[in-house]
C-alpha cells in the first residue's frame, strides 16, 4: 500500500490532526527511488494549516530489505507518522491512493510440487527473478501453500497423481502483450519442471478464479484456526524457505510425539488406579457394588436336578 499512497490524513494519541503528502511520487516501488520525501503539515481542528511543512527525507531502498519484500525490523521509519507504527502514532481518518489501469493480459500459472520442499524451495527465486527481468511481463502475485494447507482446504490434484502435492504456487502474470506474458508463463512451468513440479496455466477469468479459490479457502481457515498456523508477520528470506518449512515440521513432528506419550502416561495411571463410578460418588467397596450378584451366577452354574420321584 505504500508504494501507492500520495497523501493520508491523521489524529496523534494528543488530538492533533496532521496530513502527511508524498513529494516527487515516482508512480512506482517506492525502494526503486534514491530518495522518498514526505511532507508533514499539521493541521488546526478546522483543517487549515498551521506552521511550516515538516520535510522528511528516506532513502528507498530503507524501506525493503533485500530478499524480503518488506523490512520489519525498521518500526521507526526514520519517524514517518502512521506507517509501521502498529497504531502507535495515531489513527489515519482518510488517505489518497494511485490507481493503476490493469493490464490487458493476465495468465495465471499453478505449480505443484510432490518431492521435497527443500528442493522444490529455490524454483520460488528462480521464477521471480526471471520474470522481475522480464522486459514484456510482471508478476502481480506470487502465493504459497504449504503441505498442511493443501490438506487442509482438500486441494484438488491437478497433475495425474494419486497424491496431493508438497507445495503449491499461485503466480499472476501480467502485461500489454500477449505473446510476453504467454511465452513468461511458459518458462515459468519449464522452470518448475527443473525441480520436480508440474505446472497448468489459466487464460479465461472463469479459470483464474478457479486456481485462486483454494487461496481464498486457507484465509477462511486461519480465521477459525491456528493448529497448524506460526504468525502470518513472519517474514523469511525466500532462500531459507525450505529450512524454515523442514525446522516447522520437525516442531511439529516433536510436540506431537510429546503430546501422545503425556497421553500415554495419564491412561496408564488412570487404569492403573482404581476407577471411579463418578467424581462426585463416595468411594464404594467392591462387596457393595456387586452384591448379590456373584451368589446368583453360582446358583445358575449348578446342575437341575433331572431325577423322577415315585
Amino acid at each position: 500500500a505504500l508504494d501507492n499512497l500520495v497523501s493520508w490524513r491523521m489524529v496523534d494519541p494528543s488530538g492533533h490532526f496532521m496530513e502527511i503528502t508524498r513529494i516527487g511520487h515516482n508512480l512506482g516501488k517506492i525502494h526503486d527511488q534514491n530518495v522518498a520525501r514526505f511532507a508533514i503539515q499539521r493541521l488546526r481542528k478546522n483543517g487549515k494549516p498551521y506552521g511550516e511543512a515538516e520535510m522528511l527525507e528516506i532513502p528507498g531502498k530503507g524501506f525493503r530489505k533485500l530478499g524480503l519484500g518488506k523490512d520489519v525490523t525498521d518500526k521507526f521509519l526514520s519517524g514517518l507518522p502512521g506507517v509501521q507504527k502498529e497504531g502507535c502514532d495515531g489513527i489515519v481518518t482518510s488517505a489518497r491512493f494511485i490507481l493503476h489501469q490493469m493490464p490487458a493480459h493476465t495468465r495465471t500459472v499453478c505449480l505443484e510440487f510432490f518431492g521435497r520442499v527443500r528442493d522444490a524451495v529455490p524454483s520460488i527465486v528462480e521464477i521471480k527473478r526471471y520474470v522481475d527481468q522480464h522486459s514484456g511481463a510482471v508478476l502481480a502475485g506470487l502465493e504459497h501453500l504449504d503441505e498442511r494447507y493443501v490438506k487442509a482446504v482438500g486441494y484438488a490434484t491437478k497433475a495425474r497423481r494419486g497424491t496431493r502435492p508438497k507445495m503449491v504456487l499461485l503466480a499472476d502474470i501480467v502485461g500489454e502483450d500477449a505473446d510476453a506474458v504467454g511465452e513468461a508463463a511458459s518458462q515459468v512451468v519449464c522452470i518448475a519442471n527443473t525441480r520436480g513440479g508440474e505446472g497448468f496455466i489459466a487464460v479465461s477469468a472463469d479459470a483464474r478464479k478457479r486456481f485462486w479459490l483454494d487461496r481464498a479457502r486457507t484465509a477462511a481457515i486461519a480465521r477459525h484456526t491456528n493448529a497448524f498456523k506460526i504468525n502470518e508477520d513472519v517474514v523469511i528470506p525466500l532462500e531459507r524457505l525450505g529450512e524454515y518449512s523442514d525446522g516447522i515440521e520437525r516442531i511439529n513432528i516433536e510436540l506431537s510425539l510429546k503430546n501422545k506419550m503425556r497421553l500415554l502416561d495419564e491412561l496408564e495411571s488412570l487404569l492403573s488406579s482404581e476407577l471411579a463410578l463418578h467424581a462426585e460418588v463416595e468411594k464404594v467397596l467392591p462387596q457393595e457394588v456387586l452384591g448379590t450378584r456373584p451368589a446368583q451366577q453360582d446358583s445358575r452354574k449348578q446342575p437341575a436336578d433331572r431325577g423322577i420321584s415315585i
